[in-house]
């Protein structure tokens, strides 16, 4: 689609400038270089909108108040995911700081024992049980964050027409990031690992 040049078209003219100027403008949106105006939009603000300014090359009434609609829309979307991503914020602190306790507490029982002189069955027992609990810690975190991805807090798009597809939450916050796509569940697997290793080392000083 071009932006039109008679001047019966100045409206519909604007609209596309200041659409231009304003969303396709925005330094955190990222656009790719083959993407046109008329497939920015209809992402945007549906298909029916860009097949109506293209057939019909005016803004008429209909579509103006659809475009101010599909606009609104789109601007609750986007307060709502800034929503969300705020929550997802704050639980990942949250759980930052329940499996640094934890790691914590296993290098402490690890370089305890490893300081052991005497009686070290008796230590190792206790510092197997020990390892055991956080292990059962590690459990309850992890089943505390499927349910949180179980019903993850995405936003609806603003119209049927501008996604054929929904994007998972997960997906959509971290694939075009360095981090793994479930970055909570990653570090309670490694951490989950280092604590069922330090078990089997200590095993041998059990009998």
């Amino acid at each position: 689609m071009d932006v039109p040049t008679s001047p019966g078209d100045a409206t519909l003219k604007y609209v596309l400038s200041a659409y231009e100027e304003t969303v396709r403008s925005v330094p955190h949106y990222s656009i790719g270089d083959e993407e046109s105006l008329a497939e920015n939009l209809a992402a945007e603000l549906g298909e029916d909108i860009v097949t109506s300014l293209a057939t019909n090359r005016v803004l008429t009434p209909a579509v103006q108040q659809a475009i101010v609609d599909r606009s609104q829309q789109a601007i609750d979307v986007r307060a709502e995911l800034i929503e969300v991503v705020t929550e997802e914020m704050d639980r990942l602190a949250n759980y930052q700081t329940e499996l640094t306790n934890i790691e914590t507490r296993q290098d402490n029982l690890c370089a305890h024992f490893g300081s052991v002189q005497m009686r070290r069955r008796e230590a190792a027992f206790d510092i197997w049980c020990a390892l055991q609990d956080l292990e059962t810690k590690l459990d309850r975190v992890a089943e505390q964050r499927q349910r949180d991805l179980h019903s993850p807090p995405v936003a609806e798009p603003p119209s049927e027409e501008t996604s054929d597809e929904q994007i998972e939450f997960c997906e959509y916050l971290y694939s075009d990031s360095d981090t793994p796509q479930y970055p909570v569940l990653s570090v309670i697997g490694e951490l989950g690992e280092a604590i069922r290793t330090d078990k089997e080392q200590i095993r041998p000083y059990l009998g």
